[in-house]
């Protein structure tokens, strides 16, 4: 894969009118399509309430994250993503999740509500495109759904709230599953750009795998048994519908034994990385890993979910069995730098653009605690202090220097436009910590064409705050 320099960067930039950092590091991930082979259900008898998922990936790098209550964060945006419109919030729940791609794009958790939600490969995902509604990136999702949800109806009225921003290059097709302490069941899928949830009367059978629900249903009502060797999607589905629905409190014996059972009845062999059960009454979740296949499991209600206290965090394949929760440690920026690291060199990317990966993993540093609120109205969060300087000199011929100064660590976009509101020229995209900056502008564009003179307007957005300011190129 070619170096990702500032050459290669701007001929990505007049190419695809933003830089497809992203895509370029995680393209090489198409080529392990037999490997998106996961499968996620619910089973409610008895008095009992669990979900089981098989996560199958092609590695097995990943850690555990306590996530804390009252954190406000503003939406990961990644190298050259769409950051119009971010959505923000404070988190209501704290959480615990498993994490690939680094702290906040989770694959699987629950939180204090008893709320478990999980991804999915789903090749037929199309997200909704852009309007009136404030964007996360689809690889977020589940961590804000834990943050803001307590129950399915709260996951389908976020709708109306939240839109689904694709990856760059559109790579992360995923469809989702949810279960909350109630027994109520979601799948949410998006297709042909909106969002469609199947749940309680629409939900025949509480499981997913990767078709479409409608056509996983569809597929188990045409009456012919299932092939006991067959690890497709709809088979998968089938075994196992069966046996959630063979479950028998008196005579299947443990509940949680039974559901890593199913687990085992649609493993994909080494392709199996992570078997995870949310026993969700009691609130604590078992797992266990193709490196580690001894049983583990951890209790929430031993962990301190304040935003006040350091997040904890666990290698899910570390050597260890039985009660883990004590053996939870800091989490550390360093720590996340290098999960994520190891997650692009495993999907085939040798030449690691720093600015991206540092820009990745210190995302969680912009996180606020804001305990004095207790739920998701910021009515007492105090802004953050950002500066835009004019620029100078002004008028200008050729070159300007823009300064801006931030507080605290912040996502930045500072971006030049015409005077039709056009975008010409990204000057900082990323996240940048307290200081000052200061940026010039030689009066090119985005393909660095020497730009017309005459009136043009800088714009910054950092945290939740957009500045503006206006400037003359003379010639």
């Amino acid at each position: 894969m070619e170096n990702l320099n500032g050459e290669f960067m701007s001929r990505l930039l007049c190419q695809y009118k933003y830089p497809s950092f992203l895509a370029a590091i995680i393209f090489a991930a198409a080529v392990f399509h037999n490997c998106r082979a996961c499968t996620v259900f619910c089973i409610n008898k008895g008095g009992m309430l669990v979900t089981g998922r098989s996560y199958d990936w092609s590695f097995g790098e990943g850690i555990i994250v306590v996530n804390k209550r009252n954190h406000f964060k503003t939406a990961l945006a990644y190298w050259g993503d769409d950051t119009r419109n971010p959505a923000s919030w404070t988190s209501k729940y704290g959480s615990i999740t498993f994490v690939q791609y680094g702290r906040d794009i989770a694959f699987d958790g629950m939180n204090e509500a008893g709320l478990v939600v999980s991804e999915l490969w789903l090749d037929e995902s199309v997200y909704p495109g852009i309007d009136s509604r404030t964007s996360l990136s689809i690889d977020q999702y589940v961590q804000y759904i834990l943050d803001n949800c307590g129950t399915v109806d709260d996951i389908i009225a976020s709708d109306a709230l939240i839109r689904q921003r694709p990856t760059p290059n559109n790579f992360t097709k995923i469809h989702f599953f949810a279960a909350d302490s109630s027994g109520n069941c979601v799948v949410v899928e998006f297709l042909n750009g909106k969002a469609v949830f199947h749940s309680k009367d629409k939900m025949p059978v509480k499981a997913i795998t990767n078709d479409t629900y409608e056509n996983s249903v569809n597929y188990i009502n045409r009456g012919v048994p299932p092939n006991p060797y067959s690890s497709s999607s709809l088979e998968r589905f089938y075994r196992a519908a069966n046996m959630i629905a063979d479950y028998n409190p008196d005579s299947s014996g443990n509940i949680i034994d039974y559901t890593f059972g199913i687990l085992d009845a649609v493993k994909q062999g080494t392709w199996t990385k992570f078997q995870t059960v949310f026993d969700i009454k009691n609130r604590l979740i078992y797992f266990k890993s193709l490196k580690n296949p001894q049983l583990r499991f951890l209790s929430f209600g031993r962990f301190d979910f304040s935003c006040g206290t350091h997040s904890k965090i666990l290698d899910i394949n570390s050597s260890l069995s039985g009660d883990v929760t004590k053996n939870f440690y800091d989490y550390s920026t360093q720590e996340n730098e290098n999960l994520i690291r190891k997650a692009w060199e495993a999907l085939g990317n040798t030449n690691i653009y720093q600015p991206a990966l540092e820009m990745i993993s210190r995302y969680p540093d912009t996180f606020e605690c804001n305990e004095t609120s207790g739920n998701n109205d910021l009515e007492n969060y105090i802004p953050e202090k950002i500066k835009l300087l004019q620029n100078y000199p002004n008028p200008f011929n050729p070159t300007t220097i823009i300064g801006y100064s931030l507080s605290k660590p912040l996502f930045v976009n500072l971006c030049i436009y015409n005077i039709l509101g056009q975008n010409i020229k990204i000057l900082a995209n990323g996240y940048r910590g307290s200081g000052e900056y200061f940026l010039s502008w030689d009066g090119t564009d985005i393909c660095n064409n020497h730009v017309s003179p005459g009136v043009y307007f800088y714009v910054l957005e950092a945290g939740r705050l957009k500045l503006q300011k206006k400037m003359i190129l003379l010639r």
